[in-house]
C-alpha cells in the first residue's frame, strides 16, 4: 500500500495520501510508525487522502485495532483535527465506522467526499498541495 505525507508547516497540517491496495497489516503498520514520530506537533490538522481507495479488505476489527492505536497515542491529543476523503460508498462506509470507533475524546474527526469540504472544513486555502 503506497503511502505518501508530506507535512505542511505553514498551515500546521500533516498531509497523507493512500493509494491501492489497502491491507489491514500495512495500514496498522503505518499507525504503529506514524504514533511513535514525536516530530509531529499536537494541535495539528490531518488531511488523511483515501480518494483514489476503491476497495479494501479492512474489517470491523481491524479499524477498532487501528482506533486504539491512535486513542493511545499522546500526540494526537488536544486540538488536533482530522479530515478524511474518500470517494467510494464502501470507503467512506468505513470511514464513518473508523470515526465511532475512534470516539471524540482524543480528535475532531470527519469524513468527506469533497475535498475542497474538507480543506474548508480544515481552514485550509483550496490551492494548498497535499502529500
Amino acid at each position: 500500500m503506497p503511502i505518501h505525507q508530506r507535512w505542511d508547516a505553514e498551515h500546521c497540517t500533516l498531509f497523507v495520501r493512500f493509494e491501492q491496495p489497502v491491507d489491514a497489516d500495512a495500514f496498522l503498520e503505518w499507525a504503529k510508525a506514524f504514533n511513535d514520530d514525536t516530530s509531529l506537533p499536537g494541535g495539528r490538522c490531518e488531511f488523511i487522502d483515501l480518494s483514489a481507495v476503491e476497495t479494501s479488505d479492512i474489517k470491523a476489527e481491524s479499524l477498532r485495532d487501528l482506533a486504539d492505536a491512535f486513542r493511545g497515542s499522546d500526540h494526537t491529543r488536544g486540538q488536533t483535527r482530522v479530515a478524511v476523503l474518500v470517494s467510494r460508498d464502501v470507503v467512506f462506509g468505513l470511514g464513518r465506522m473508523y470515526q465511532a470507533y475512534r470516539g471524540e475524546d482524543s480528535v475532531d474527526l470527519e469524513v468527506f467526499r469533497d475535498g475542497l469540504d474538507a480543506r474548508r472544513w480544515l481552514d485550509l486555502p483550496d490551492d494548498v498541495a497535499g502529500a
